[in-house]
């Protein structure tokens, strides 16, 4: 289902309603409603969830191969990193 009411949106990217809501708030995320209904309820859709969460700063665990290069230690690397 790609639209998602606000309760439904943080379970998709296993966040709180109100953190998705301050989110739309502050404009990292779209959220649409019908026009001339203000008691609608405001929808998400899910490719905007997406984009959302791929913009995250994060962390991936190293690979097995990356582990090798480091001379077999264990851990973390920043996302856009080169982790093969």
């Amino acid at each position: 289902m790609p639209w998602l009411g606000i309760r439904h949106a943080g379970r998709y990217v296993c966040k709180t309603p109100d953190y998705v809501r301050a989110a739309i708030d502050r404009g990292e995320i779209t959220a649409y409603r019908p026009r001339n209904q203000e008691h609608a309820r405001w929808v998400v859709h899910t490719d905007d969830l997406d984009r959302w969460v791929r913009s995250w700063e994060c962390s991936k665990k190293k690979s097995a191969a990356q582990r090798q290069l480091d001379g077999g230690r264990a851990g973390w690397v920043p996302c856009g990193e080169d982790n093969t």
